[in-house]
């Protein structure tokens, strides 16, 4: 089983990136091989229209990639800050490369971080929409967080904690039951 972690902040020291690679350490003591796609480190360039039906016409080496890993991945996990009531752009831009059903039956994680003392679901709403519209499969379990959940940029509130080991549990499962 492979899992492919998006961490959607721009940020290179984030929240959003530490809860993502929180769920990513679940998801590796229950079998599953990780790899964390940081788009704060890699961002992908823009998004252009004749890549919409075709991705063969992508020449940008990392989208490439991109698209490959997400490709070779059973589940994903989409990690975001909440910017303006919603998901980041420069998560918007690379779920922008992906084809209508590029996330056919694979389990996806969400995970949100608000800033300051608020936790807002805005973000994990509108990417179920998304997930659901790519034929991916939101899992129940899903994470929100703010400022005082963390330590050193590190999760630290055990509440927190439990809902990622959950969604990470809740994910293998899923896979292997359509396995």
């Amino acid at each position: 089983m492979r899992a492919l972690l998006v961490a959607g902040s721009a940020r290179t020291e984030s929240h959003t990136r530490s809860v993502v690679g929180t769920v990513g350490e679940y998801l590796e003591a229950e079998g599953v091989e990780v790899e964390m796609w940081d788009l704060g480190e890699r961002p992908l360039p823009p998004f252009e229209v004749p890549f919409h039906k075709d991705q063969s016409k992508i020449e940008d080496e990392e989208a490439k990639q991109f698209i490959d890993m997400l490709n070779d991945a059973d589940m994903i996990v989409l990690g975001t800050p909440l910017y303006h009531g919603s998901y980041s752009g420069i998560l918007k831009n690379a779920l922008d490369y992906l084809l209508k059903d590029q996330l056919y039956e694979k389990p996806v994680g969400l995970v949100s971080n608000g800033g300051g003392n608020t936790k807002n679901a805005q973000a994990l709403n509108h990417l179920t929409t998304i997930v659901h519209t790519l034929y991916g499969v939101p899992m129940q379990t899903q994470i929100g967080t703010h400022g005082a959940d963390f330590t050193d940029m590190e999760v630290s509130n055990q509440d927190i904690l439990d809902r990622c080991e959950r969604l990470a549990k809740e994910m293998v499962r899923f896979h292997k039951a359509l396995a």
